[in-house]
């Protein structure tokens, strides 16, 4: 007798089932292409939902968001969609069609992203690990955060308040705070007058002229028990915060 005959079939190792951890926007990505090719997603998201450090909240739990409220996209929509799902304007009564919109805006393309997907995509991303400076003084000085915890500015108000760091974040926390803050002292990474004329002068020139509770300074030397924040240069302020606007590792 001749040998039975084999249907012929794809070998069960090339369909795998595969965890995401984080639902966030690199997640939607990898959801959607592991279902192109035929795998299991199963996915595992710490929050209440999907958009991971897009899901804005108030920052008060256990894994919260890094988002702040007044906190808006950098980059263009045209840079932030995807092939499949551009990110237009909404043309709604509640929609923020700024080419450079809020957070808001930019979660509600990622939620319908999910919806159209079937799916969510996740990733555990690298917006939750705040980077801190070493300084001598801070592990006992008084009230300072990370600006992964800053959400609204009125808890700072009549005070004066340190940012440190000079980014997107340090900027945009720093001119915010100037509405309600009594003074900001913002720390740069060089010294104050080069900073205000150099490459930064653009922008920071027009702040300080603008605000005039708006101070630079250049890398913090010591924090005190008494208060002071005390800068390379000799200078000090006593101060009721510090902001850590230094990224994340």
């Amino acid at each position: 007798m001749g040998r039975p005959l084999h249907k012929l079939h794809a070998p069960e190792s090339s369909c795998k089932t595969v965890c995401v951890v984080g639902a966030g926007v690199s997640g939607l990505v990898s959801v959607r292409e592991l279902l192109r090719e035929g795998h299991q997603v199963t996915i595992i998201e710490q929050r209440d939902g999907i958009g991971r450090q897009w899901l804005y909240d108030d920052g008060h739990g256990v894994q919260s968001s890094s988002i702040y409220a007044s906190l808006r996209l950098i980059a263009p929509r045209e840079a932030m969609g995807f092939s499949d799902f551009p990110f237009y304007a909404k043309v709604v009564s509640d929609g923020d069609s700024r080419r450079f919109p809020s957070h808001r805006e930019f979660l509600s393309g990622v939620t319908e992203t999910e919806e159209t997907f079937d799916a969510v995509v996740v990733a555990n991303g690298h917006y939750s690990q705040p980077k801190l400076p070493a300084i001598d003084g801070m592990d006992t000085w008084r009230r300072q955060l990370h600006n992964q915890s800053y959400r609204v500015p009125d808890l700072f108000r009549d005070e004066v308040v340190v940012v440190v760091g000079c980014q997107e974040s340090g900027k945009d926390i720093g001119l915010e705070l100037t509405k309600v803050a009594h003074e900001v002292h913002l720390r740069i990474n060089r010294p104050a007058v080069e900073a205000a004329e150099g490459i930064m002068g653009a922008g920071l020139g027009k702040a300080l002229a603008k605000h005039a509770n708006l101070y630079l300074h250049p890398q913090i030397d010591r924090l005190q028990a008494d208060g002071r924040v005390v800068f390379a240069d000799g200078s000090c302020v006593v101060a009721d915060m510090v902001i850590y606007c230094m990224g994340y590792s």
